[in-house]
């Protein structure tokens, strides 16, 4: 039971992560988006909503400076 309340929570904040992320990509901050997204992604790697906005991000130029994490 404990399991079934997890899972949603986790889905919850990873659906909040997506929509802050488009929100942020509305108002151009794609830095802030890409950031969003990525930390959607750890959440749920295969999730192809998550990975095409950072893919597209990327190819804008945006990317995480991974020796910074």
């Amino acid at each position: 039971m404990g399991f079934k309340k997890f899972s949603y929570l986790w889905i919850g904040h990873r659906n909040d992560l997506i929509d802050q992320g488009v929100e942020k990509l509305l108002t151009r901050e794609y830095g802030e988006a890409l950031v969003l997204f990525t930390t959607a992604a750890e959440l749920d790697p295969n999730n192809t909503t998550v990975q095409t906005n950072i893919q597209r991000l990327n190819q804008l130029g945006f990317h995480l400076d991974k020796e910074a994490s």
